[in-house]
């Protein structure tokens, strides 16, 4: 660094001014026994604590606005919620067709299934296209929930017939 750079000679403090003035600066900034500044640690602790609880109040505060929310949803979409949610966990398990081979003897039988799982997805889909979130008409719904129930029976005859192994 080179005080030119800053400071004119005549700015410069004489040299028993500057002395006293770095003494007087050391001073300020040494530490006692070796330790580190507690004025920094305490700050920095404090911080550290404060965002550790604006974190965890955030949390919280989502969480309960997802709750309230989910609660406030009727009956009926919290049911076909549910159905999505059973027949997601299912289909976890349901083999791809990649992975049969031509030779197994049940091959075809879970070939079949998997192409009713196409028709009741396909139907499902063209429901979900008529109805709206907010519709809740007993009559459509009533037919979405007979149409998952099929879905379900479905992968549940291909996990019973052997075809997975879990």
């Amino acid at each position: 660094m080179n005080i030119d750079q800053y400071y004119r000679p005549e700015e410069m403090p004489p040299g028993d001014s500057r002395k006293r003035m770095w003494n007087a600066i050391s001073r300020a900034t040494r530490t006692q026994g070796g330790l580190p500044v507690v004025r920094d640690t305490r700050s920095f602790l404090t911080g550290m604590a404060a965002s550790v609880i604006l974190f965890l109040s955030a949390a919280g505060a989502y969480s309960l606005v997802d709750g309230f929310l989910e609660s406030r949803q009727p009956h009926e979409i919290r049911f076909d919620d549910a159905y999505r949610s059973a027949i997601k966990e299912f289909e976890s398990v349901i083999p791809s067709t990649n992975n049969l081979s031509a030779s197994e003897p049940a091959a075809d039988l879970l070939q079949s299934k998997l192409n009713q799982l196409k028709l009741v997805d396909e139907a499902i889909a063209e429901l979900h296209s008529d109805i709206a979130k907010t519709d809740l008409s007993p009559l459509k719904h009533n037919r979405l929930r007979r149409l998952y129930s099929m879905k379900l029976k479905v992968l549940q005859e291909i996990i019973q017939q052997g075809g997975i192994e879990l």
